[in-house]
């Protein structure tokens, strides 16, 4: 499957949710909010016209895939205009172990029962393929979004974005070498990307889970999902980074489910 209309935003750069900004209509339009049959929420973007992309994470306890609820096209919880979706399917890559101290393989589909509108509000983020030649190395620049907890700690009501930096696979890995959660160490795979911003301040929080980091293409201008929110130790703290699903490393495993089940 091959979508041309992808990855473009209707306004220009990203200025700087933990510490960040207000986001305005048609600068996210592949970020979509996850309602689970719990009462949870979380984040997942928007891949072609009837695919959501998240963190296993966040649907791993879904046992009914038609009770998850998707709202396209929101920037206030509290706002009525939006577009809903169901879920027809839900994929949990088979590697995640639903374990808290190993969040290897916190990536998951789900594919929706019918096919979403395509408008400026919302619009499909990019995936990174064969054929995209942009290489993605520590200091690049990287924004995440999504509703979850501020320096309030309490939920945003409206989508907020921040602007942070890749961290190098090495610093990442150092940053949580000796950290650990009710005993067990944590780990960081190859799996894994780090992002946040120096001095700290700014990050993505509980809440946000499943939700994009997107990297722009200095050379075809669109933007591509290149990490989801998947887990941290806290939030905006200095040298504590926030860890992401590697995308880049999951496209064969995204590629098939979707060629099988469209």
């Amino acid at each position: 499957m091959k979508i041309v209309f992808c990855g473009v935003r209707r306004s220009g750069t990203v200025e700087r949710i933990y510490g960040g900004r207000r986001a305005k209509p048609g600068e996210f339009p592949w970020q979509v909010m996850l309602i689970t049959e719990h009462g949870g929420s979380g984040g997942g973007s928007l891949l072609y016209d009837s695919w959501v992309l998240t963190a296993a994470h966040v649907v791993v306890e879904q046992r009914n895939p038609s009770d998850l609820r998707i709202k396209l096209g929101i920037l206030n919880k509290r706002s009525d205009h939006y577009e809903e979706a169901w879920a027809e399917k839900i994929f949990i890559h088979e590697g995640y172990k639903n374990d808290p101290v190993n969040f290897d393989n916190d990536i998951a589909l789900i594919k929706l029962k019918h096919k979403v509108p395509i408008s400026t509000n919302i619009t499909p983020i990019c995936l990174p393929g064969k054929e995209e030649r942009f290489q993605m190395k520590a200091n690049d620049m990287v924004a995440v979004s999504g509703w979850g907890k501020t320096e309030t700690r309490s939920s945003s009501v409206v989508l907020l974005y921040t602007e942070l930096i890749v961290i190098s696979q090495k610093e990442c890995t150092d940053a949580y070498a000796n950290k650990s959660f009710n005993g067990k160490p944590l780990m960081v795979t190859e799996n894994m990307l780090c992002a946040g911003a120096e001095g700290g301040g700014r990050d993505a929080c509980s809440g946000d889970s499943g939700g994009p980091l997107v990297f722009l293409d200095a050379q075809t201008k669109k933007w591509f999902v290149v990490g989801i929110v998947s887990w941290a130790l806290d939030c905006a703290v200095s040298g504590q980074y926030g860890v992401y699903t590697r995308v880049t490393n999951y496209i064969p495993w995204i590629e098939s489910i979707i060629s099988n089940n469209s």
